[in-house]
C-alpha cells in the first residue's frame, strides 16, 4: 500500500460551463398540494439554484487548493483526505 500522495482540485473550465448551462436551464414546477413535509419547496430550489449560479468556482478551488490534500490507496476504494494543522495532536492520513 503507498503512502499519501499530495493532490490539488483542477475542474476543467468545460464542467464548469455544463454546470452554468444546466443551471441557467433549470425549470422549476409547482409544489404539489401533495408535497411531503421534507421542506423542499419551489423557492427552496429557486434560491439553491440561484446561490450556485452566482458562486465563484474557481475561488473555492483556489481555497480548497491552499489546504494541503492527499489521496490515499486504503486498498478498495480510493479515498481523498485533508490536513489542516489546528494545534491538536495531528492525525496521519494513511
Amino acid at each position: 500500500m503507498a503512502g499519501p500522495t499530495p493532490f490539488s482540485i483542477a475542474v476543467p473550465d468545460e464542467v464548469l460551463t455544463d454546470l452554468a448551462e444546466r443551471l441557467a436551464g433549470t425549470r422549476f414546477v409547482d409544489d404539489s398540494p401533495r408535497r411531503p413535509p421534507s421542506r423542499m419547496s419551489v423557492p427552496y430550489l429557486r434560491d439553491l439554484v440561484r446561490s450556485w449560479r452566482t458562486w465563484d468556482w474557481r475561488a473555492r478551488e483556489r481555497w480548497l487548493n491552499g489546504h494541503p490534500q492527499f489521496t490515499a490507496d486504503l486498498a478498495t476504494p480510493h479515498s481523498t483526505c485533508t490536513r489542516v494543522p489546528t494545534g491538536r495532536t495531528r492525525r496521519r492520513c494513511s
